[in-house]
């Protein structure tokens, strides 16, 4: 960290992180620009990866173990622009809020997160996602969950 120029990092949440990669992750994907355009909700998840038998029992998405193959943790941006569906699934999961808010519904109670914020949600807990805007960089940190 010492030999970081003083340019290349920039305070949030309370963390120092290089602008290189916030500016990646405050990159508009090709996903992200179509919901910018539509204020509609894309399906970002391969059909591998939600559980259809019990998405339709429950009447929410469920999301499964897609993600841990061969790791036991998965990191992700969140994508902007549009509500994220009622959803639950079978592994743990923490959001953090790199930089701007979140609101998220959870098990019907309504959560904002802020800057530094940072949110555990048990398996198998319905939330949803509210929109999030430009400036706001939501991260998923998906761990598989283990006796």
């Amino acid at each position: 960290m010492s030999h970081m120029p003083l340019s290349s990092i920039i305070f949030t949440g309370g963390f120092i992180m290089n602008i290189r990669v916030l500016r990646l992750l405050k990159n508009v994907t090709s996903l992200e620009l179509e919901q910018k355009k539509t204020h509609h909700f894309c399906e970002d998840m391969p059909s591998k990866a939600i559980n259809s038998k019990l998405s339709t029992e429950v009447d929410t998405r469920v999301l499964n173990n897609f993600f841990f193959r061969n790791r036991d943790i998965y990191i992700s941006k969140h994508n902007r622009f549009a509500d994220y569906p009622m959803h639950t699934h079978t592994f743990l999961e923490m959001n953090y809020m790199l930089q701007g808010t979140a609101t998220e519904i959870v098990e019907g109670e309504k959560i904002v997160l802020h800057s530094g914020d940072l949110l555990l949600l048990d398996v198998g807990s319905k939330h949803a996602i509210q929109a999030l805007d430009e400036e706001d960089i939501l991260i998923n940190i998906l761990f598989r969950e283990q006796t």
